[in-house]
């Protein structure tokens, strides 16, 4: 059988570590579109799907190459289980299957939210969902269901939301979405995240090039306050590699860091 993309999905997100891990854990305001190919029919293809809520998504996982019968799970056991048992994107066939929140359509767009789709990700099939035949409240969750009691609630000083807001006013979008899906689970889980550990209670989370320090306090995390990830010498390095050396230099100036 020969599948075709029927549409393309576009985000800011484009890093596999921007994604939420569910949809419905998707905690950023984003609103992704689902691009129709045109000159296919799609148009009529779509009509009637205004009066749905929530859609399917069946996909590609288009940064992925190769598929693992065994994965380790993002959060919990640090034991590897079976790919079949998880929603890792490593499959034989790389296909994903989401559920997102339909806002609107406009021709041959569909505008969503609550997703974990990166930018440029194929759509084969969209499908809406039914809560009568798709919902099973008292479903087993496996091995997930000792983790899921263990999530921690994520906080930002005040410090830190200041700092946080001018890097989103400088167009820094995803680090608030990214440290909240991070921290929610096994804060300090050096090997499935980039967390330098300060002691029992802080660390340190990598973000690209920011870094955000955070406490511990019982099932509540604080994130403390942003800073950046290089040091004075890098800064004044003409080479930029990921072109946001000017950023850092202004949020030092900002926040009064040397």
């Amino acid at each position: 059988m020969e599948i075709k993309p029927i549409a393309f999905f576009k985000t800011r997100k484009k890093q596999s570590y921007e994604a939420a891990r569910q949809g419905s854990c998707d905690t950023s305001d984003e609103i992704g579109e689902l691009h129709f190919l045109s000159q296919q029919q799609f148009d009529q293809a779509l009509e009637g799907i205004e009066g749905f809520s929530h859609l399917w998504l069946i996909y590609q996982f288009h940064q992925n190459t190769n598929w693992k019968p065994k994965v380790l799970p993002p959060r919990g056991s640090d034991k590897k289980v079976g790919v079949f048992a998880t929603r890792s994107p490593y499959r034989p066939n790389g296909l994903g299957l989401s559920c997102v929140e339909l806002v609107e359509r406009s021709g041959l767009i569909l505008k969503v939210k609550n997703f974990d789709l990166l930018d440029e990700t194929p759509i084969f099939d969209v499908k809406p969902y039914l809560s009568y035949a798709d919902s099973f409240p008292s479903a087993r969750m496996g091995w997930l269901e000792a983790i899921e009691k263990q999530k921690f609630e994520v906080k930002f000083s005040d410090a830190a939301k200041e700092q946080l807001e001018f890097l989103k006013s400088q167009g820094l979008l995803e680090l608030e979405n990214f440290l909240v899906q991070q921290l929610s689970f096994e804060p300090l889980n050096s090997k499935k995240k980039r967390v330098q550990i300060l002691s029992d209670q802080e660390a340190v989370l990598a973000y690209r090039t920011w870094r955000a320090q955070f406490q511990i306090q019982e099932t509540q995390i604080e994130i403390q306050n942003l800073f950046s990830g290089y040091s004075q010498q890098d800064l004044n390095q003409l080479e930029d590699t990921y072109q946001d050396k000017a950023l850092h230099r202004l949020f030092q100036s900002q926040f009064f860091i040397e």
